[in-house]
């Protein structure tokens, strides 16, 4: 919509392209829209890019399985991985992301990276020195 106003002050689409840090054949295209429809030309435009392959009900799914915690979905280990999210939006919703997706999936719900609290790494301690004396 800033494109409007900037071609109707009489600028040209290379000058958009540089003001609105967008590729000239981008503000071209907006150039084009703006002379054959005016304003509304640019309004629809539509998004960009690939559309989500989750849904919103699949988002909420998704969300309540985690609140809801690993054992709670199943799973005997503790606590939520990449990996074990990956492999649960897999087995729930049927789309397969990499690791790396599935961390901004976590971070837009607001979910935060966590280190395990004192308590659990004693208990590996344990496990582990049990383990070495029985070999």
């Amino acid at each position: 919509m800033r494109a409007a106003g900037i071609f109707r002050a009489g600028k040209t689409p290379a000058f958009v392209a540089r003001l609105l840090n967008v590729t000239p054949h981008t503000s071209g295209r907006w150039h084009s829209a703006w002379l054959k429809i005016g304003k509304r030309g640019l309004r629809a435009a539509g998004r960009a890019g690939r559309k989500p392959k989750l849904t919103a009900k699949d988002f909420r799914r998704i969300n309540a399985i985690l609140v809801a915690g690993p054992k709670a979905y199943g799973l005997n280990a503790l606590p939520w991985t990449l990996e074990r999210v990956g492999q649960m939006i897999d087995q729930t919703c049927y789309v397969h992301y990499h690791r790396g997706h599935v961390w901004k999936i976590l971070t837009a719900f607001g979910w935060k990276f966590q280190l395990p609290v004192g308590r659990a790494r004693m208990k590996v301690e344990k496990l582990t020195r049990r383990w070495l004396k029985s070999k």
